[in-house]
């Protein structure tokens, strides 16, 4: 359960506190108004999301040529859906495009949150405009790993992001380590025409 603002959420996304069955039935009588359910995103946790802002993207990342998503446990939400995957060891940044999220970053493509940290609202919670959070892929089905096109964008804008915040000067005894990154061109090429975005600028060059 989301219990009240002051109740210390925080020490359960450090690790500092665990959540068990136990401590959930707890929450319910503690808080017996708190209606919604949220899934903690992370390595820490093993799980991350994404959440395309509506069905016309999510449909697009469904069947889009050189995407596709897996069968995996899938919310839908009031305006689109939610799928969980397992939260690969690096993935220790979201990119949601939401300025108001502390975890602000922009969206590694458009209309689609990529959480890898806070949490995501869970079926049988209740969105503040009265839709329903419902199940389409039960909780109870395996995780899958997030696809591969994903991946590739995801370490591909970290890459990116570190190479920015490297020194450029470097010493003889310590020389700079090439890493490869798949060529997304194709990829980028389909996101552009089906998004109708005029160029890659949301991913990162080189």
């Amino acid at each position: 359960k989301i219990p009240p603002r002051h109740f210390p959420l925080g020490e359960y996304e450090r690790g500092e506190r665990t959540v068990t069955p136990d401590v959930i039935r707890q929450w319910s009588a503690d808080y017996p108004d708190a209606t919604n359910t949220g899934i903690l995103c992370g390595p820490r946790f093993g799980v991350m999301a994404i959440d395309p802002d509506n069905t016309e993207v999510a449909r697009y990342l469904e069947t889009a040529p050189g995407l596709g998503l897996p069968r995996t446990p899938t919310t839908a939400t009031a305006r689109g859906k939610h799928y969980l995957f397992t939260c690969p060891p690096d993935f220790d940044k979201s990119y949601t495009g939401d300025p108001e999220d502390p975890d602000h970053n922009e969206q590694l493509i458009p209309g689609m949150c990529t959480k890898c940290s806070g949490y995501v609202v869970a079926p049988g919670s209740v969105h503040p405009s009265g839709v329903h959070y419902g199940s389409l892929v039960s909780l109870s089905e395996p995780l899958a790993a997030p696809p591969a096109w994903l991946v590739a964008l995801y370490r591909k804008r970290r890459h990116a992001e570190r190479r920015a915040s490297t020194p450029r000067e470097r010493t003889a005894s310590a020389p700079a380590r090439v890493t490869s990154t798949p060529d997304l061109s194709p990829t980028i090429r389909a996101i552009e025409a089906a998004l109708g975005v005029t160029d890659a600028s949301f991913l990162p060059s080189g």
